[in-house]
């Protein structure tokens, strides 16, 4: 009996193992679902807050009507207001040159710049003063035979007619003589002046450009002998927009035309320029984007000042050129960047809030623009750049616009 019972324990055994094996894995994941779910409940909350809107930082400029000058900004080149290829008036040898006769020496109106040989037209000068001599001479015979005919005709003591009495006086050969001493001084002269000729002078104030002789080269009076340019006075050659010839005020018999800045910067540097004055418009339009060409002269542009620090203009340079033009009586100006799609500024209200406005513009310039309306007197022009501008959004003024606003 007892071995029958040993025997039914041995074979429950491995059942209740298996069981306990499956029940505990899953007593395990049960009791930790119940500590995160404990948690899960338990955990601190956030409170919700609601969103406050920042409002957006700007700095700002009063805005002030007065009275403002206009400034046209061009663009032009320069170019000789005098110039010329030099040909001789004479045929000969040179024999010699001026020591500045080389690009871009100077010469001076009157020197002397390439001379040729003179021989034979002394020469022909001699000649023709012999000439004259020699027609002076037989001049004063036939004026002496003159005298001799009239006492003859006195003698004769009668009357004749008109033409009798020229030709027994001789008058025709006393006429002839005289011509012929006319010819023979004029000769005289063009051979004087043909010797004056064989020394080429300049006929004004230049800077030499070329020369295209050398010593005992033959020319003749087709032959350049040298290219110059006037170095008394350049001028500039700007084109502006048609629109704004109104603002431009040009010289007169008595008055000096609008004066007139003009820079290289690329060479001189951003702030060097030199002065011009503005002089006449032309007479057309271009035919391409309908500018108006406007000259302005340059005085004296070989001239580097007192103290040798006026930049020295080169022909044919690009320049950049600002005109002074008319003066328009009331206009506020703002800075070029402050303007938005072409017509439209930012202005803080007086809740601080953004109002994009229309504006008038009445004039242009480089830098800045000239707003004839839709501004008042004392607001505050938004002059910072905003990424995502919405009228009505809600700004606050920087520290130095604070301080600038305040001042009277």
């Amino acid at each position: 009996m007892s071995n029958n019972h040993y025997e039914r324990n041995d074979d429950l055994t491995p059942h209740a193992s298996r069981k306990w094996r499956i029940l505990l894995p899953m007593g395990v994941l049960v009791l930790c679902a119940l500590i995160a779910a404990a948690l899960f409940i338990s955990r601190p909350r956030a409170k919700s807050k609601t969103p406050q809107r920042i409002a957006t930082l700007v700095e700002v400029a009063p805005v002030h009507f007065a009275p403002h000058p206009t400034q046209l900004s061009a663009m032009g080149t320069v170019v000789a207001e005098q110039q010329v290829a030099l040909q001789p008036e004479v045929s000969g040898k040179v024999v010699a040159l001026h020591p500045r006769l080389e690009p871009g020496g100077r010469v001076k109106k009157g020197e002397v710049l390439v001379t040729l040989d003179d021989t034979d037209y002394l020469l022909a000068r001699e000649s023709a003063a012999s000439t004259v001599a020699q027609a002076e001479a037989n001049l004063q015979l036939e004026q002496g035979n003159q005298l001799v005919a009239e006492k003859e005709y006195q003698l004769l003591g009668e009357p004749v007619s008109d033409e009798e009495l020229a030709l027994m006086l001789r008058r025709p050969q006393l006429a002839s003589a005289e011509a012929t001493v006319a010819a023979a001084r004029a000769q005289l002269n063009r051979a004087a002046l043909d010797v004056e000729r064989t020394r080429v002078r300049a006929p004004f104030n230049a800077v030499v450009i070329s020369r295209a002789v050398s010593l005992g080269s033959r020319v003749t009076t087709s032959t350049e002998l040298t290219a110059l340019v006037g170095s008394d006075r350049y001028r500039v050659e700007a084109s502006v927009p048609s629109d704004q010839l109104q603002w431009l005020e040009l010289s007169g018999p008595d008055t000096d035309g609008a004066q007139v800045r003009i820079f290289n910067r690329p060479v001189w540097g951003p702030e060097v320029s030199r002065a011009g004055t503005l002089i006449s418009v032309g007479a057309q339009l271009e035919s391409e984007g309908r500018m108006a060409e406007v000259l302005i002269r340059l005085d004296r542009p070989l001239d580097s000042g007192p103290d040798g620090d006026l930049p020295i203009p080169l022909l044919g340079s690009f320049v950049e050129v600002e005109i002074n033009g008319r003066e328009l009586p009331n206009a506020a100006e703002i800075p070029r960047s402050a303007l938005h799609d072409g017509d439209q500024l930012w202005v803080m209200d007086a809740e601080q809030r953004l109002d994009i406005r229309s504006v008038e513009v009445a004039f242009r310039m480089r830098d800045s623009v000239l707003i004839r309306s839709g501004l008042q007197e004392g607001e505050l022009l938004v002059t910072s750049q905003l990424a995502a501008p919405v009228a009505g959004m809600q700004l606050r003024l920087a520290e130095n616009s604070t301080e600038q606003t305040r001042e009277p």
